[in-house]
Protein backbone atom coordinates (compact mmCIF):
# COMPACT_ATOMS: atom_id res chain seq x y z
CA UNK A 1 0.00 0.00 0.00
CA UNK A 2 1.40 3.17 -1.09
CA UNK A 3 2.27 6.02 2.09
CA UNK A 4 -0.59 8.38 0.89
CA UNK A 5 -3.44 5.55 0.76
CA UNK A 6 -2.29 4.47 4.23
CA UNK A 7 -2.10 7.89 5.67
CA UNK A 8 -6.01 8.34 3.83
CA UNK A 9 -7.11 4.55 5.14
CA UNK A 10 -6.19 6.09 8.49
CA UNK A 11 -7.18 9.26 8.69
CA UNK A 12 -10.84 7.92 7.40
CA UNK A 13 -10.92 5.14 10.09
CA UNK A 14 -9.60 7.42 12.81
CA UNK A 15 -12.50 10.01 11.64
CA UNK A 16 -15.15 7.23 11.50
CA UNK A 17 -14.22 5.89 15.01
CA UNK A 18 -14.33 9.76 16.39
CA UNK A 19 -17.63 10.29 15.60
CA UNK A 20 -19.11 7.02 16.75
CA UNK A 21 -17.46 7.07 19.89
CA UNK A 22 -19.92 10.03 20.50
CA UNK A 23 -22.83 8.15 20.13
CA UNK A 24 -24.44 6.40 22.81
CA UNK A 25 -23.96 3.04 23.74
CA UNK A 26 -20.11 2.56 24.18
CA UNK A 27 -18.10 0.71 26.61
CA UNK A 28 -16.25 3.27 28.89
CA UNK A 29 -12.89 1.27 28.23
CA UNK A 30 -13.85 1.18 24.80
CA UNK A 31 -13.70 4.67 24.58
CA UNK A 32 -11.04 5.18 26.42
CA UNK A 33 -9.40 3.09 23.60
CA UNK A 34 -10.50 4.84 20.89
CA UNK A 35 -9.63 8.21 22.14
CA UNK A 36 -6.13 6.36 22.63
CA UNK A 37 -6.03 5.36 18.99
CA UNK A 38 -7.16 9.07 17.79
CA UNK A 39 -4.47 10.47 20.02
CA UNK A 40 -1.68 8.36 18.71
CA UNK A 41 -2.86 9.20 14.75
CA UNK A 42 -2.61 12.51 15.31
CA UNK A 43 0.66 12.56 17.34
CA UNK A 44 2.38 10.96 14.61
CA UNK A 45 1.04 13.03 12.17
CA UNK A 46 2.29 16.03 14.19
CA UNK A 47 5.64 14.70 14.49
CA UNK A 48 6.02 13.04 10.81
CA UNK A 49 4.35 15.87 9.00
CA UNK A 50 3.60 13.60 5.49
CA UNK A 51 4.21 14.77 2.36
CA UNK A 52 1.06 13.66 1.40
CA UNK A 53 -0.73 15.42 4.40
CA UNK A 54 -1.83 19.01 4.28
CA UNK A 55 -1.99 20.11 7.78
CA UNK A 56 -3.48 23.10 9.63
CA UNK A 57 -3.57 23.47 13.32
CA UNK A 58 -5.85 26.38 15.19
CA UNK A 59 -6.60 27.05 18.71
CA UNK A 60 -10.21 26.90 19.74
CA UNK A 61 -11.12 28.47 23.19
CA UNK A 62 -13.63 27.29 25.57
CA UNK A 63 -16.01 30.21 25.88
CA UNK A 64 -17.55 31.06 29.71
CA UNK A 65 -21.06 32.42 29.18
CA UNK A 66 -21.68 35.19 31.34
CA UNK A 67 -24.95 35.40 32.50
CA UNK A 68 -25.94 38.26 30.16
CA UNK A 69 -24.87 35.93 27.11
CA UNK A 70 -27.13 32.77 28.84
CA UNK A 71 -30.10 35.32 29.53
CA UNK A 72 -29.78 36.67 25.75
CA UNK A 73 -30.42 32.59 24.74
CA UNK A 74 -32.93 31.98 27.08
CA UNK A 75 -34.78 35.17 25.55
CA UNK A 76 -34.41 33.93 21.61
CA UNK A 77 -35.20 29.87 23.25
CA UNK A 78 -38.57 31.46 24.70
CA UNK A 79 -39.63 33.67 21.83
CA UNK A 80 -39.10 30.87 19.69
CA UNK A 81 -41.39 27.87 21.92
CA UNK A 82 -38.32 26.23 22.90
CA UNK A 83 -37.92 24.38 19.60
CA UNK A 84 -34.35 23.58 20.23
CA UNK A 85 -32.00 22.55 23.18
CA UNK A 86 -30.44 25.86 24.86
CA UNK A 87 -27.01 24.90 23.89
CA UNK A 88 -28.45 25.49 20.40
CA UNK A 89 -29.99 29.21 21.18
CA UNK A 90 -26.57 30.28 23.30
CA UNK A 91 -24.62 28.92 20.25
CA UNK A 92 -26.89 31.89 17.79
CA UNK A 93 -26.22 34.39 20.62
CA UNK A 94 -22.93 36.59 19.74
CA UNK A 95 -20.09 36.58 22.83
CA UNK A 96 -20.43 39.55 24.84
CA UNK A 97 -16.91 41.44 26.66
CA UNK A 98 -18.86 39.77 30.03
CA UNK A 99 -17.75 36.11 28.20
CA UNK A 100 -14.66 34.58 29.60
CA UNK A 101 -12.31 32.13 28.40
CA UNK A 102 -11.48 28.82 30.14
CA UNK A 103 -7.59 27.90 28.97
CA UNK A 104 -7.63 24.44 30.50
CA UNK A 105 -10.82 23.29 28.55
CA UNK A 106 -9.26 24.60 25.19
CA UNK A 107 -8.60 22.31 22.66
CA UNK A 108 -6.44 22.41 19.28
CA UNK A 109 -8.05 21.69 16.18
CA UNK A 110 -6.05 19.78 13.72
CA UNK A 111 -7.33 20.02 9.82
CA UNK A 112 -6.02 17.34 7.79
CA UNK A 113 -5.90 16.96 3.45
CA UNK A 114 -5.19 13.81 2.38
CA UNK A 115 -6.14 13.05 -1.16
CA UNK A 116 -8.67 15.61 -1.45
CA UNK A 117 -10.51 14.51 1.70
CA UNK A 118 -10.68 16.70 4.68
CA UNK A 119 -10.48 15.39 8.32
CA UNK A 120 -10.95 17.26 11.32
CA UNK A 121 -9.83 16.47 15.29
CA UNK A 122 -9.59 18.07 18.39
CA UNK A 123 -7.30 16.93 20.93
CA UNK A 124 -6.23 19.25 24.09
CA UNK A 125 -3.32 21.45 24.14
CA UNK A 126 -1.14 19.79 26.25
CA UNK A 127 -1.62 17.29 23.49
CA UNK A 128 0.99 18.77 21.10
CA UNK A 129 4.03 17.41 20.60
CA UNK A 130 7.24 19.12 21.22
CA UNK A 131 7.85 21.74 18.54
CA UNK A 132 4.92 23.34 18.55
CA UNK A 133 3.90 26.47 20.24
CA UNK A 134 0.54 27.31 21.31
CA UNK A 135 0.51 31.06 20.77
CA UNK A 136 1.76 30.79 17.16
CA UNK A 137 -1.53 28.99 16.09
CA UNK A 138 -4.40 30.51 14.51
CA UNK A 139 -7.22 31.69 16.48
CA UNK A 140 -10.76 30.60 15.95
CA UNK A 141 -13.03 32.61 16.06
CA UNK A 142 -16.81 32.71 17.05
CA UNK A 143 -19.38 32.15 13.93
CA UNK A 144 -22.66 32.29 14.51
CA UNK A 145 -23.96 28.59 14.02
CA UNK A 146 -26.48 29.53 11.15
CA UNK A 147 -23.36 31.00 9.17
CA UNK A 148 -21.09 28.41 9.63
CA UNK A 149 -23.34 26.01 8.66
CA UNK A 150 -24.59 27.78 5.57
CA UNK A 151 -20.69 28.00 4.49
CA UNK A 152 -20.43 24.54 5.17
CA UNK A 153 -22.93 23.96 2.78
CA UNK A 154 -21.97 26.08 -0.10
CA UNK A 155 -18.42 24.48 -0.08
CA UNK A 156 -19.92 20.88 0.30
CA UNK A 157 -22.49 22.30 -3.34
CA UNK A 158 -19.46 23.11 -5.14
CA UNK A 159 -18.12 19.55 -4.10
CA UNK A 160 -21.31 17.79 -5.15
CA UNK A 161 -21.09 20.09 -8.53
CA UNK A 162 -17.71 18.86 -9.31
CA UNK A 163 -18.31 15.55 -8.51
CA UNK A 164 -22.11 15.65 -10.78
CA UNK A 165 -19.84 17.10 -13.72
CA UNK A 166 -17.46 14.45 -13.38
CA UNK A 167 -20.39 11.50 -13.98
CA UNK A 168 -21.71 13.46 -16.73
Amino acid sequence: MQIENAWLELLALTDRLNRSVKEHGWIPADKDRVYQLKDKVIDKLLKEKPDCVEVTLYYSPYILYSQKTKDAAGDMMRREGRKYPFEYYLSQVPPSPEDGEDPSRAAVEIVAVCMGQRFSFHISPSALPVGYSLNALERKEWIPAPQFHHAHLLEAEKEFASLFEALA
